[in-house]
C-alpha cells in the first residue's frame, strides 16, 4: 500500500512527539534522582548539616561533660547502615530527652531544642525531693520525688521539711525505681496530711518487716501510731480523733507508748 505524503508526515510527527516525551521524562528522572541523591548525600554523608555545637544548662548536679558524652554517643551511632546520624534534621529531640532522663534520674524539666543548622540546646533541673526513703536491708537512703521514684543517694536525715521513711521490707535495685508500691506512697502522704490537720507531728514512718499490712508512725512526741494499710484510713483517723479527745488528757499523752488502730472499731494503746 502506497503511503500518501500526508500519512508519511503524520508518522514522522508522531515519532518526533514520542522522542520529545521520552526526552522530557528522561530529563525529569535524571533531575529527580540527582536531587534525591544530593539530598541523601547532604543529610547522611556530608558535613553540611552536622551538629557541631551542644550548649548545656543545668544547676550543676551533674557535669556537663557527662551529658555531652551521652549525647555524642547518640549522635555518632549508626542506624540502617547510615554512617552519620548527627545531622540536625535526623537528631530526635524527644529521644535525646528520654535518654538523659534514663541516664540521670535526678534530672527533671529536660528540654532539648534544635538551633538550625548546627547546634543543640539542652537544659535540665535537679528534681525537688519530697522525702528520704531508707532501705534497712541495704543500709542506704535516697531522695524520692512526689511520684515515688528514688533519684539520688543521701544520708539518713530527720526533720519536718522532708518525709522520712524507714523501709524494713523493700530492697534497692537502681536509681529511678519506685520507692515502693504507689498505693503505699500515697497512703504515707495522705496520713501525713491528716496528722498535720490534728496537730500531730511526724518524725518518721516505718514499714515494719514483721507485719504485712501495717504502717507505723513515730510522732515527734515520741509515741507511735499503728495503722492498717488494708483498712479504711478515714475510719482509722476518726477512731484516733475520738480516742484522743475522750480518753487521753495532755498529761497522759506525754506518757503514751503507742496507739494501735489496726483492728476495725477498736483502739488499743499503752
Amino acid at each position: 500500500m502506497v503511503k500518501t505524503i500526508n500519512q508519511a508526515y503524520q508518522e514522522k510527527y508522531q515519532q518526533e512527539k514520542k522522542r520529545k516525551i521520552f526526552r522530557k521524562v528522561f530529563l525529569f528522572l535524571v533531575l529527580f534522582f540527582g536531587l534525591a541523591g544530593g539530598t541523601v548525600y547532604a543529610l547522611f554523608f556530608s558535613n553540611l548539616f552536622n551538629i557541631s555545637e551542644i550548649n548545656i544548662s543545668n544547676s550543676g548536679f551533674v557535669k556537663n561533660q557527662e551529658i555531652r558524652s551521652l549525647v555524642d554517643s547518640y549522635l555518632s551511632q549508626q542506624k540502617l547502615f547510615i554512617p552519620r546520624f548527627n545531622s540536625i534534621f535526623l537528631a530526635n529531640a524527644s529521644q535525646i530527652s528520654a535518654m538523659i532522663n534514663r541516664e540521670f534520674p535526678a534530672a527533671e524539666n529536660i528540654k532539648v531544642k534544635k538551633r538550625y543548622f548546627h547546634a543543640l540546646e539542652i537544659s535540665l533541673d535537679y528534681k525537688k525531693a519530697v522525702g528520704v526513703w531508707c532501705y534497712k536491708t541495704a543500709d542506704q537512703c535516697f531522695y524520692f520525688d512526689r511520684s515515688g521514684a528514688i533519684f539520688d543517694a543521701v544520708t539518713e536525715t530527720s526533720g519536718s521539711l522532708l518525709v522520712n521513711i524507714m523501709d524494713e521490707k523493700g530492697s534497692f535495685e537502681n536509681l529511678g525505681q519506685p520507692a515502693a508500691d504507689p498505693a503505699l506512697v500515697n497512703l504515707i502522704f495522705e496520713t501525713k496530711d491528716r496528722l498535720e490537720k490534728i496537730k500531730i507531728g511526724v518524725f518518721k514512718f516505718v514499714v515494719p518487716a514483721e507485719e504485712d499490712f501495717r504502717l507505723d508512725i513515730q510522732t515527734v512526741e515520741g509515741w507511735k501510731i499503728y495503722l492498717s494499710t488494708k483498712d479504711d484510713l478515714v475510719r482509722q483517723f476518726k477512731s484516733l480523733e475520738v480516742f484522743l479527745a475522750q480518753k487521753i488528757t495532755s498529761e497522759k499523752r506525754s506518757q503514751l507508748q503507742y496507739i494501735d488502730l489496726t483492728v476495725p472499731n477498736r483502739v488499743y494503746y499503752k
